[in-house]
């Protein structure tokens, strides 16, 4: 392998960005916390404010309109996932954000009394937890949780069943590192919730767990990646109007080297499904370390649109090198940048109409410090400037 590897990698071609897009208005979240190490980001719409993980202070902090803290709790460790079910809110808290395989984290709950924030722990401990999905998942009419316990070299992917006295048994579906988020759906349309899974670390990919019914679930692998693609997102989605489940997935995580190369073949990576769940790749789009893509039709234009962004971005770009937009991308290879973007490392999103205008807002937090060997003001910038998170306001309806 050494010998044959290159010595360098042949590059994406340069970016041909239309300028800043109209349809978004950026609007910074500056709260003072350096530095800014947000963990989760999230718009709660029952009481209609922002949510904050403030993973330096391992803190959920809730905004008002006006982006000024109102009120908080502290977790043990980061808090990375909120799963809202009957008015409560399930959240993993990490116990500690970087790498680590230490059981420390737990999955607690939220609910609130007099409109302050009481968390309880649910299921502890647990190691890393970033992600968890509710549903009732054996058919006993009980909510089960579904939890990605991403750790490092050690890791599970598994859920826990809740008993009719509320106590709970773990069903593991994979003993590995990675697991990074997961989606319960109907795969293949017989009215049974199945799971999909990003693994994220080692072997690398997307997998289902077709539900037989009764708890019980057949493992199918659906794509795998090598470990050097470094996976960092995915959804399930319909890109083409057919029955049958297509995926996003976007690779970029770039994190195993203090200066790692640019890799040509980082981006978002979308897949047409078939009704025996193979999947072929359909288009690419190249973005340096990209970590997430928003798949929606924010223009409002009657086609899907897409706004990726980079944890480890090609600064040389500018603005297009951290968030990039792309409307009508499944028929269109137009890109635009957005106002501001170069002002963070961005981790973590949410999808919202917050001012309740009718089309969808974003929310991108900040994480400006992990691998990567930085020096410069845009890192000053990053990690001493405040800014938590940026609003990008959709100005599609005024």
């Amino acid at each position: 392998y050494v010998d044959a590897a290159p010595e360098s990698f042949e590059q994406a071609a340069p970016l041909n960005s239309k300028g800043i897009t109209p349809t978004f208005r950026a609007e910074p979240i500056d709260l003072g916390i350096n530095p800014p190490l947000t963990s989760l980001v999230k718009y709660d719409a029952v009481r209609k404010r922002l949510v904050i993980g403030d993973g330096l202070n391992k803190r959920l902090l809730f905004l008002d309109d006006a982006k000024r803290v109102v009120d908080s709790i502290t977790f043990t460790g980061p808090p990375s996932c909120i799963a809202e079910r009957n008015g409560s809110w399930f959240v993993t808290d990490m116990g500690e954000f970087f790498p680590h395989d230490t059981a420390i984290g737990a999955l607690r709950r939220i609910d609130w009394v007099n409109g302050s924030a009481k968390a309880t722990d649910v299921i502890a401990p647990l190691r890393r937890p970033v992600h968890v999905a509710i549903a009732d998942l054996n058919g006993d009419k009980r909510d089960d949780y579904l939890i990605c316990e991403f750790g490092n070299i050690k890791g599970n992917f598994g859920w826990y069943e809740v008993d009719k006295k509320g106590k709970t048994m773990y069903h593991e579906l994979l003993g590995n590192p990675g697991a990074i988020s997961s989606v319960v759906t109907d795969l293949n349309n017989d009215k049974r919730p199945d799971i999909v899974v990003l693994m994220a670390q080692a072997r690398e990919g997307v997998f289902a767990f077709i539900n037989k019914g009764r708890g019980v679930f057949d493992p199918m692998p659906l794509l795998i990646f090598p470990p050097s693609y470094g996976s960092s997102s995915f959804q399930v989605v319909d890109l083409n109007g057919d029955p049958y489940p297509d995926l996003i997935v976007t690779m970029g995580d770039n994190g195993d080297y203090e200066e790692p190369p640019y890799k040509p073949y980082h981006g978002t990576y979308f897949y047409h499904g078939t009704k025996e769940l193979e999947f072929t790749q359909v288009r690419f789009m190249p973005m340096y370390g990209a970590y997430g893509a928003l798949f929606k039709d924010f223009d409002l234009d009657g086609t899907k649109d897409l706004l990726s962004f980079a944890f480890f971005p090609q600064l040389s770009y500018g603005d297009a090198g951290l968030i990039q937009y792309r409307p009508d991308v499944l028929r269109s290879s137009t890109l635009f940048s957005i106002d501001k973007a170069v002002t963070g490392r961005w981790l973590v999103n949410d999808v919202a109409d917050i001012d309740g205008d009718g089309d969808v807002d974003i929310i991108l937090g900040n994480f400006s410090m992990g691998p990567w060997y930085l020096t410069g003001p845009i890192r000053d910038f990053w990690t001493t400037g405040g800014r938590a998170a940026i609003v990008l306001r959709n100005q599609t309806r005024p």
